[in-house]
């Protein structure tokens, strides 16, 4: 079966995502005539006293690459070091180009991106109420204004955020992915909408196209591997993710290719809230 829709939703957590990877996603998608989704994330990209440290030795992560690999190492260092906050380096109005050019905008996490990967489970109500007004208060000094959907860094929700997003306008959770590729969740009224993101490298949720290239595969084996599990499965949409620092610069090539492939195909190209009120998912 030939999908009908498609989302390309890409993470903005880095300076190097912002500065450098989201230009050049926003030049492709003009080109290419097609919206994104970019979830950003506002505040600072690590965690510093967690940085050398790794995660859950027994979880299992499918291939991907190095942080040194995807940022460079002088933007390594950098994140390393001085850790900007997101929404203070945006000096080229990336964001707010972005919505100026119909692209959809929502929220990945509050104060700090590492923080809220590690640590959000973990949270209190009133932790994660004061993170997502931070996060909103920032967007909406870059450019945004009504957000519609919300992505947690690290996939890591913490409890009772289906809950609480909406009473920020918020009705469309996207932290579902790979795996929970078929389950939405929408049953009670009051909930955000959680809908999963489709093309992932699994286990962990990797960038699909990072994932891709650190398996060793070109970009003509990716393609092909992207198109054939775009004709698997019966889903109406999908929802492929990575990040500007690897999508928007060593993997651009490939996502040309990818989004030709789609209109090739008859595959339209919308955002993500665009197809979850259009697509195949209900409040079931």
């Amino acid at each position: 079966m030939t999908r009908q829709l498609i989302c390309f939703r890409f993470d903005v957590d880095t300076p190097r995502c912002l500065t450098h990877g989201m230009p050049a996603l926003l030049d492709l998608a003009k080109e290419l005539d097609v919206r994104f989704t970019f979830y950003v994330n506002p505040g600072r990209a690590v965690l510093r006293r967690e940085l050398l440290k790794r995660g859950n030795p027994k979880q299992t992560v499918a291939p991907k690459l190095s942080g040194l690999r995807k940022l460079g190492f002088v933007e390594y260092v950098r994140v390393a070091t001085r850790n900007p906050v997101l929404s203070r380096i945006d000096r080229d109005h990336t964001v707010e180009r972005a919505v100026a050019e119909g692209h959809e905008v929502g929220l990945h996490g509050g104060h700090n991106h590492g923080e809220w990967q590690r640590y959000a489970h973990t949270w209190s109500e009133d932790k994660v109420r004061a993170e997502i007004e931070f996060g909103l208060d920032a967007l909406k000094g870059l450019g945004v204004g009504a957000v519609s959907s919300f992505a947690s860094p690290g996939w890591n929700t913490p409890p009772g955020l289906a809950e609480i997003l909406p009473e920020y306008g918020i009705n469309i959770l996207a932290d579902r992915h790979g795996l929970d590729r078929h389950t939405t969740d929408g049953a009670h009224t009051g909930h955000a909408l959680q809908v999963s993101t489709t093309f992932t490298g699994e286990p962990g949720g990797v960038g699909y196209l990072e994932w891709l290239t650190a398996q060793g595969l070109g970009n003509e084996q990716s393609l092909s591997h992207f198109a054939t599990q775009l004709d698997a499965g019966s889903e109406q949409y999908v929802a492929l993710y990575d990040h500007p620092c690897f999508a928007g610069i060593e993997g651009l090539p490939l996502l040309r290719m990818m989004v030709t492939h789609c209109h090739d195909a008859g595959v339209k190209v919308l955002t993500f809230s665009e197809c979850a009120r259009f697509g195949n998912v209900s409040h079931q």
